[in-house]
């Protein structure tokens, strides 16, 4: 049985997560396209961009980033920050580690031109990999990192 781990999401820049958020929207609708494709028969899209995409949405279902629960507070200025904190439960490090891990081939697959969408911008590359970072460090125990502390990185 699980038990809820608090993840606190500290310093989070709410103007770069909504790009995050739009850009990974993007992403997986490419990847509801490429499943279509796939069932109709029109395409062939390539065996591992379709495991690839069962694999995010797997990932992104176990984590409930969908669900209403997880909303990211609107931004007015673009340097304005909020804390988070979501409850994860403590066996979701290795959903996480996953995602990470499709997240970044997927990139390179747009980086190969094999995907309509672009590659994500630095910055929402950075956030997504110290915001999921943050929720395999800290289902292991360790403290939060704020995004201040690691985005100088």
């Amino acid at each position: 049985m699980s038990t809820p781990v608090r993840v606190q999401l500290l310093g989070l820049p709410l103007r770069l997560a909504e790009r995050t958020r739009r850009h990974q929207e993007t992403l997986l609708r490419e990847f509801q396209l490429i499943e279509l494709a796939d069932e109709s028969g029109d395409s062939s899209p390539p065996v591992r961009l379709l495991r690839l995409t069962a694999e995010l949405r797997a990932a992104y279902d176990r984590l409930g980033f969908s669900s209403r629960e997880f909303a990211i507070p609107r931004a007015e200025r673009d340097d304005e920050t909020a804390d988070l904190q979501l409850l994860v439960p403590d066996d979701r490090g290795a959903a996480v580690e996953q995602l990470l891990e499709a997240m970044d081939e997927a990139e390179k697959w747009c980086e190969s031109g094999e995907l309509l969408t672009l590659v994500a911008p630095p910055g929402c590359r950075a956030l997504r990999s110290w915001f999921l970072n943050e929720i395999v460090r800290q289902v292991a125990g360790e403290p939060p990192t704020a995004w201040k502390d690691s985005s100088s990185a």
